[in-house]
């Protein structure tokens, strides 16, 4: 190895060429910097389409979730309204459909699909007299079964005439 100190020519051309590395140096890292910009976008994208499936998906869950819920209030809702009204028919009562709106249904609750609570509601009112119960003859009177009010002979009313 020589120590012999390089001419001002050779450092020159050193130092252009460490140039002309530092240049290819920036030029390539510039191009690494746009695809990497460029990949880094992609994933932003993809990460945004992932995350609006996700929410689809989400949405989708919830609105699965309040049918279900619906769904599962209507048949409560059904089997309440069955069972009172199958216990109304077996009571005798004339209207089953006005005994279920007459009764008090705030202690009424299902147990594994059985209604229970009502019964004794039901048959307070069946013991009323409210309602006209199947095996009675109603009265002349809207909604007044006979033997509650009015008597039962017609024979008692006098003909009614019209003048014209």
């Amino acid at each position: 190895m020589t120590d012999k100190e390089p001419t001002p020519e050779e450092l020159q051309k050193e130092l252009d060429d460490v140039r002309d590395a530092l240049k290819r140096a920036n030029a390539e890292s510039a191009g690494r910097r746009k695809e990497l910009e460029k990949i880094e976008a992609e994933k932003a994208e993809k990460d945004k389409a992932a995350l609006s499936e996700t929410e689809k998906l989400l949405a989708s869950i919830k609105a699965g979730k309040d049918a279900h819920e619906a769904l599962a209030s209507e048949l409560k809702a059904e089997r309440i309204r069955t069972a009172v009204i199958t216990e109304a028919t077996k009571l005798g009562f004339a209207s089953p459909e006005d005994a279920m709106a007459l009764i008090d249904l705030s202690e009424v609750g299902t147990t594994d699909g059985k209604v229970t609570g009502f019964e004794k509601s039901l048959k307070a009112l069946a013991e009323s007299g409210r309602l006209a119960m199947a095996d009675q003859k109603r009265g002349d009177s809207l909604g007044t079964p006979l033997g509650k009010g009015k008597p039962a002979d017609k024979a008692d009313k006098e003909p009614v005439t019209i003048r014209v």
